[in-house]
């Protein structure tokens, strides 16, 4: 009775937490996708505000850059202006004609210069003799008059000075005659010039017909005595310079700055209703801070005067780049694939769960067989979760004893670091729980080298060597990894299609690689066994030297290059006990004159190299082999010729998935494989 109501209440708890546990599954998946979304907001937020301190700090060095270009195009036409007083005091008569060509220069190159003018001093005694010799010297309208806005100044009152203007370019009648220190704050800054000897400038003034403020400048003649009441006569006075300031400002900024700017020039030193200078559009001194995006206040000395040039950034100018919006847009996608992923959860581990009842291997479903052999089996597989191809190999328990299954798991992980495009590679490995090691390695479809060989015959020494020199990039870095393939074969080695890539070349079955600098543990080319492909054996690997090197490797890539060129291996025999001895103790026939074809004498020349009988006559590693390849004056095959050969050879190969090549042990009674490569008794 009890029982029967615990397990009613165990169904119906099992019962009630399987229909929410879908609905705490989708809860969590969209909790995690609001959390992404808030860092999103988060991250999008600081970068936009990083954006806009760097837009800011962007706008401020320009600001700054302007008030550079100003002041440099201010110091121009101050330049011209200091030279008058000396050009006045150096002469004893100065014309009208004189005076205008001494300043032409300066008018013609700098638009910012309205009128260049001269005004001596002259006292209330000197007045009417000056009025009557000016006239006499050509000015019939020539008086002494107060300066106004529009120069149309009446004659001036009597004064005890006056700095009237007796010379003026551009030829301006209105300005002839005007007394510079009749206004107030003009009388200022013109004596004050005159008593310290400095240039000044009075604030701006407008004058009829100008299209913007003139700035007077005054440099001073101070020394000169008083000779004469002829105008035409030096005396002590001052070198007048009409400035327009908006040239100036103008000629300072690019015109695109413009488009997004507004500049604003002011003197400080001058009353409110004179202190503007320059405004790049009619309302730009009227905008305030708060409606502008930045604002930049640079002040600056002009003539004794405090000038501010403020740059304004118009509403809208100041923008973050495009980096939020990318992680915003990367944000939301990022947090809806994960909501996405958590609510497949259910599906995936269903999945699994069907994976499970499929025939199983770790993390590998079988899919068939692909070879059995002495050392174990092949499979064709798939990733339980990644549904990715793969060939899976199972090593025997009994193949060569416990030692041997060991060594075998101790290599593939050695394997399983290389890396080099070239090298087939090494996804996993492990044990089944009944100890049984396996690993899995790339599924790759095309054709082994000895199935191109054995169908269209003999290739190309560019072929060739385009195919060597990818097995030595590949040799290169297991030699630098200290492992030793010692089974490099026309069988192991892959001519596959890699993306758009013809002719990528694979290197198989490091099944055999041995540790250089492996001590102390069982090997299996102990006395009694021989590791390897006899046709492609270096001598002293077929006489069983304990002792293994790269070298076996840079002989064997001799004897593939030798089989390539010719559609031979490098000596032919009747038994497997005539093979090694010619291995061991003759020298082979150059492939150039076993095939009857021509090859590049410097390619032969290395192959020949690789095949010498000493380990040490034979290059020193992979790498200089590499070398000595690229360094051969042979045609290069291209991806054209690649193309080319497959398009016309296609439909002959049989471009089938690679069935991993089994190791080949040779005992001490020399029964191997080999022995059984029908049709070819002759290993030729």
């Amino acid at each position: 009775m009890h029982r029967s109501v615990g397990a009613r209440l165990m169904r119906q708890t099992w019962g009630t937490w399987s229909r929410v546990r879908p609905l705490h599954r989708q809860t969590r998946a969209v909790l995690v996708g609001i959390g992404g979304l808030l860092v999103t907001a988060a991250l999008v937020y600081a970068i936009h505000q990083f954006e806009l301190g760097r837009a800011r700090a962007q706008f401020d060095r320009q600001a700054r850059d302007i008030r550079t270009a100003v002041e440099a195009n201010l110091a121009t036409p101050l330049e011209s202006l200091r030279a008058l007083p000396p050009f006045f005091a150096a002469s004893e008569s100065i014309e009208r004609d004189e005076f205008a060509a001494f300043v032409d220069s300066a008018l013609r190159r700098q638009p910012g210069i309205a009128y260049v003018a001269w005004a001596p001093e002259i006292e209330e005694g000197e007045r009417t003799e000056l009025e009557a010799r000016a006239k006499e010297a050509g000015w019939p309208n020539f008086e002494i008059r107060a300066a106004n806005a529009d120069a149309t100044g009446a004659r001036a009152g009597v004064h005890p000075a006056y700095l009237p203007i007796v010379h003026v370019e551009p030829r301006d009648d209105r300005l002839l005659g005007l007394d510079v220190i009749e206004d107030p704050i003009q009388e200022e800054r013109a004596k004050e010039a005159l008593t310290t000897g400095r240039v000044t400038s009075a604030p701006g003034f407008s004058f009829r017909g100008a299209d913007s403020p003139i700035v007077a400048v005054y440099a001073p003649l101070t020394r000169r005595a008083r000779t004469s009441t002829d105008p035409r006569v030096p005396r002590r006075g001052l070198a007048v310079l009409g400035l327009r300031v908006a040239p100036i400002v103008r000629a300072s900024v690019d015109e695109e700055a413009f488009h997004g700017l507004d500049i604003v020039v002011t003197d400080e030193s001058a009353p409110p209703e004179r202190q503007l200078l320059f405004e790049s559009s009619p309302a730009a001194s009227t905008l305030s801070p708060e409606e502008a995006d930045a604002e930049s206040t640079q002040h600056l000395s002009f003539g004794g005067s405090d000038w501010a040039l403020r740059v304004v950034a118009r509403p809208g100018t100041i923008k973050a780049g495009a980096g939020p919006f990318a992680v915003a847009g990367l944000g939301v996608l990022l947090s809806f694939a994960t909501m996405i992923a958590l609510g497949s959860l259910e599906v995936v581990r269903r999945l699994r769960s069907e994976v499970g009842t499929a025939r199983q291997l770790g993390q590998y479903r079988l899919v068939r067989k692909l070879g059995e052999g002495g050392m174990g089996v092949v499979y064709e597989a798939e990733h339980a979760l990644l549904r990715r191809p793969t060939a899976v190999k199972v090593i025997a328990p009994y193949a060569g004893g416990r030692d041997v299954t060991e060594r075998f798991e101790r290599e593939v992980k050695a394997t399983s670091e290389l890396t080099h495009p070239n090298t087939i590679l090494v996804y996993d490995y492990g044990r089944t729980p009944e100890g049984v090691f396996y690993y899995a390695m790339e599924f790759l479809h095309g054709t082994t080298l000895d199935d191109l060989v054995r169908t269209v015959g003999p290739l190309s020494a560019s072929r060739v060597l385009h195919i060597l020199k990818q097995v030595c990039g590949s040799l290169a870095e297991a030699h630098q990894h200290g492992l030793v393939h010692r089974d490099i074969k026309p069988g192991n080695i892959m001519v596959c299609e890699r993306g758009t890539i013809m002719d990528f070349v694979k290197v198989l079955d490091f099944g055999l690689v041995k540790h250089t600098s492996t001590s102390g543990v069982p090997r299996l080319s102990q006395a009694g066994y021989l590791l390897g492909t006899p046709p492609y054996m270096a001598p002293e690997a077929l006489r069983g030297e304990t002792e293994v090197t790269q070298a076996v490797d840079i002989y064997a890539v001799g004897a593939v290059a030798y089989y390539c060129l010719t559609g031979c291996e490098v000596f032919e025999a009747a038994s497997l006990t005539e093979l090694l001895g010619h291995h061991i103790h003759d020298e082979p026939v150059p492939p150039s004159a076993r095939s009857g074809r021509a090859i590049p004498a410097d390619f032969e020349a290395v192959i020949m190299r690789c095949l010498a009988k000493r380990p040490g006559d034979r290059p020193r590693s992979a790498e200089e082999l590499l070398s000595m390849f690229e360094a051969c004056r042979v045609p290069e095959w291209t991806q054209a010729d690649a193309k080319q050969f497959w398009r016309e050879h296609g439909a002959e190969l049989e471009r089938a998935p690679v069935e991993p090549s089994e190791d080949i042990a040779l005992c001490a009674t020399l029964a191997v494989d080999l022995e059984q490569r029908e049709p070819q008794p002759a290993y030729g």
